[in-house]
């Protein structure tokens, strides 16, 4: 929290210049030193981090997802459930948590890799490639799941169900193109 206000109280201060380099390309105040700016977008940046921390804890132990919350009222949809997955970092190994809306068909949970159109691939879905063992929270319960791409006639049954838990994936897929937006199935395995 103390971080939070120091972010906070760093975006309030008045602008004044100080001594130092220019960072990042950023226009002097005065021929004496830097601009505030590369402060201040370090402090956003810090303020987003936090905001993704809360996100990843309040998924966790709640269940409930603002960002879900404020992204399908944007755009005028139910609320899409979200799940927290825990997968292993494919170069680190370390735990890195993900929120993703999902879906559920049977006992299986589906995710979605679309990065809002992005023409890149998400992280987690590297690190499911490289160790397909992880971890959701899916209604404050941690289930342990195997992952795996869904293709052929199983992604063309099961995209629908995605498009209509949230419409913008199938305008994500124009966005995306030339990648194919993964559909990828969470099984609950055994511990």
């Amino acid at each position: 929290m103390a971080r939070a206000r120091k972010c906070v109280a760093l975006l309030m201060r008045p602008r004044r210049s100080s001594c130092g380099l220019s960072l990042g390309g950023y226009p002097c105040q005065n021929n004496r030193g830097a601009s505030e700016e590369p402060r201040m977008l370090i402090a956003l940046l810090d303020l987003l981090r936090l905001r993704a921390r809360v996100e990843r804890v309040l998924v966790r132990y709640t269940g409930y997802s603002l960002l879900s919350r404020h992204v399908t009222r944007r755009i005028g949809v139910p609320y899409v459930p979200t799940l927290l997955l825990v997968s292993s970092g494919r170069r680190s190994g370390e735990l890195r948590e993900s929120p993703l809306f999902y879906f559920e068909d049977g006992d299986d949970y589906f995710v979605v890799g679309s990065i809002g159109g992005s023409p890149r691939q998400p992280a987690w879905y590297h690190n499911l490639l490289a160790d397909p063992r992880a971890w959701v929270y899916v209604r404050r319960r941690r289930i342990p799941v195997l992952a795996s791409l869904i293709e052929g006639e199983d992604r063309e049954r099961l995209w629908p169900i995605a498009a209509r838990a949230y419409p913008r994936y199938d305008e994500m897929i124009a966005e995306a193109y030339p990648r194919e937006i993964p559909l990828v199935r969470l099984s609950p395995r055994s511990g």
